[in-house]
């Protein structure tokens, strides 16, 4: 339950905080805070079959195949790697901004809608890596991943 319940309370506070920035004027559409929070609702959203099959086990699931795995996969990661992306912006940023580097702000602020093409390249890379283990080839856990991520553990 205590999953279930961070994942609501993370999807609940993520709106809110898109519907903020989206009010805000000024570059509140170019801001690191919105694209952190649409990853992290992505990421909420990605989350929820496999939250809810460990609630109620694997009669939730069915029979998924390696494809339902994958695309899983695909959808959870993409949440996870484009938020790790975002953070790191936001890092590079505050410590740019520190620095007072004026030069090297505007160069991030430029390129930060290339946080969700390189979320994707990672995700594919680290998905077509992976190995799927759907319920019908193992009896503990739905849509377990073998050797995944060795792309995202490359870049980061």
């Amino acid at each position: 339950v205590i999953p279930l319940v961070a994942l609501l309370l993370s999807f609940v506070s993520c709106v809110w905080l898109v519907c903020r920035v989206r009010r805000s004027r000024g570059a509140g559409r170019r801001s690191p805070l919105l694209h952190l929070a649409v990853a992290d609702i992505w990421f909420a959203l990605a989350s929820c079959p496999l939250v809810f099959t460990r609630l109620f086990g694997s009669d939730f699931a069915g029979q998924w195949s390696n494809q339902t795995c994958v695309i899983l996969f695909w959808a959870y990661n993409l949440g996870t790697n484009t938020a790790l992306l975002a953070e790191v912006h936001l890092a590079v940023s505050f410590m740019a901004g520190q620095g007072r580097r004026i030069k090297a702000l505007a160069v991030l602020q430029r390129h930060l809608w290339l946080i969700w093409p390189m979320s994707i390249l990672i995700t594919t890379g680290a998905t077509l890596t992976a190995h799927p283990l759907s319920n019908k080839e193992q009896d503990s856990q739905v849509c377990r991943i073998l050797y995944g991520d060795v792309v995202s553990c490359c870049v980061f």
